[in-house]
């Protein structure tokens, strides 16, 4: 008999939350804000370093030609500081709306209920009376997050699996599966999350 492995869970206000923020994270260009935390930390010890310069150079009555490169550091961080900002506030409103969409569409359902019975050839996914069957052949990517795993699908909108309810063992046969059909395995880190208990890069 093939190998089945049937995951039920509801959905929730809650979990429409944690899905936007997995679709966000894994969505490349969307991702600015959790990939430039580095350049932030540098940019306040830049911009920190700058003050110190020009407070000792106004301190021990240096001329002009010395503050030019503190100012000009200082004028840099400000322009990247506010370009940040901006990328900052584009990704919260990107979750914002995306969370408000995906809780309209929970509340929507006919049932909150999701069934997923997964074997080696297919996934089938079940909420009240809507069916959808997808081929593992059909599955492009698999981007794993800490709460919800990604399943881009060809000719498909793209597939919420709770991640963080799937046993190890089904973690496993799911990716065994999609390496297997020669899904892309990406691993990404939604906001907030921790990493994915089970790697792409499983023994």
């Amino acid at each position: 008999m093939a190998e089945t492995h049937v995951i039920v869970y509801e959905l929730t206000d809650d979990m429409a939350d944690a899905a936007a923020d997995a679709v966000i994270d894994s969505t490349p260009g969307l991702v600015m804000t959790g990939r430039l935390r580095s350049l932030v930390i540098q940019l306040g010890i830049y911009g920190f370093a700058s003050v110190g310069v020009l407070v000792i150079g106004i301190e021990t009555d240096q001329p002009w030609w010395f503050f030019v490169a503190p100012a000009a550091m200082l004028a840099l961080v400000a322009v990247v500081g506010g370009a940040m900002m901006v990328a900052y506030l584009f990704g919260w409103g990107q979750r914002k709306h995306l969370g408000d969409v995906l809780r309209e569409a929970i509340r929507g359902l006919d049932s909150v209920r999701v069934r997923w019975t997964i074997t080696a050839e297919q996934l089938t996914i079940q909420s009240g009376k809507d069916v959808r069957e997808i081929r593992w052949a059909d599955v492009t990517e698999l981007s794993l997050t800490g709460t919800f795993w990604l399943l881009t699908v060809s000719g498909s909108p793209t597939m919420l699996l709770a991640g963080n309810r799937l046993p190890e063992a089904t973690a496993r046969f799911v990716l065994a599966c999609a390496q297997r059909a020669g899904t892309r395995i990406r691993v990404a880190h939604s906001k907030g999350e921790a990493e994915p208990a089970v790697r792409a890069d499983f023994p």
